[in-house]
């Protein structure tokens, strides 16, 4: 005897284990507003947001259709431009007047594979967020000698010098 069964027949914790084997991003692309009892299944991914692996597709679809709903609950935000390279250019123009309106809970922000010259683009879009406090470095492209101190200024001083941490990996060069 076969059973069928319907994906919306299936309980809350088998819905949230097949979500660990997703990508952040591909949970909320597919289940954001899909109805009520999935958009409060996947509320734990609003505080945690990684666009680890994201396509440009993707990201644009999260950055106009869904971090501008769901950015008020945001506390960790991941931008990551390895598999993305746009996603370091991207990024800032879709909120570059209005992260401390989009994100207002936003209290660390982890930034992977970074070339200087869009970090110091990025860095300049972080003022004004009340509860940013961290910023995690990750396998930052080599900084040239003469935009090390530049770079350096810039980390210290994004969210108007309101920072308690700065981290760098061991990855990162220098």
């Amino acid at each position: 005897m076969t059973s069928i069964s319907n994906f919306e027949s299936l309980p809350d914790e088998i819905l949230l284990e097949i979500c660990k084997y997703l990508l952040c991003v591909d949970v909320l692309l597919s289940f954001d507003n899909l109805n009520t009892r999935m958009t409060c299944m996947i509320s734990d991914y609003y505080h945690h947001v990684s666009l680890h692996k994201a396509s440009y597709t993707q990201s644009y679809e999260l950055c106009t259709k869904i971090l501008p709903n769901i950015g008020a609950q945001i506390q960790t935000l991941i931008i990551d431009n390895c598999y993305s390279a746009l996603q370091a250019i991207a990024f800032p123009k879709y909120f570059q007047n209005s992260m401390s309106i989009c994100f207002p809970e936003l209290q660390k922000i982890i930034l992977v594979s970074f070339r200087p010259d869009p970090l110091l683009v990025f860095l300049k879009t972080l003022y004004n967020l009340e509860k940013l406090y961290t910023i995690d470095i990750r396998s930052l492209f080599r900084v040239p000698t003469n935009q090390q101190t530049e770079v350096l200024l810039a980390l210290l001083q994004a969210n108007n010098n309101r920072l308690t941490s700065v981290y760098m990996d061991d990855q990162s060069s220098h």
